[in-house]
């Protein structure tokens, strides 16, 4: 479909897949690194997220 024409967005594609369509001079290719977010919950029943250190330590980690 995309050397078709008949496509202008994909998602999720393979590695292999976009390297292919790069080689291809007919085409042009813009890769878009999508955001992510990750959500931690610590429950402070356990003894160990307790201690604010912990938790703060969770926070400044990347």
């Amino acid at each position: 479909m995309i050397e078709k024409g008949d496509l202008d967005i994909a998602n999720n594609m393979a590695v292999s897949d976009i390297n292919a369509l790069r080689s291809d001079p007919q085409l042009t290719v813009d890769a878009v690194q999508r955001g992510t977010m990750y959500y931690v919950a610590m429950s402070m029943k356990e003894a160990h997220f307790a201690n604010p250190k912990v938790r703060e330590g969770g926070a400044l980690s990347d």
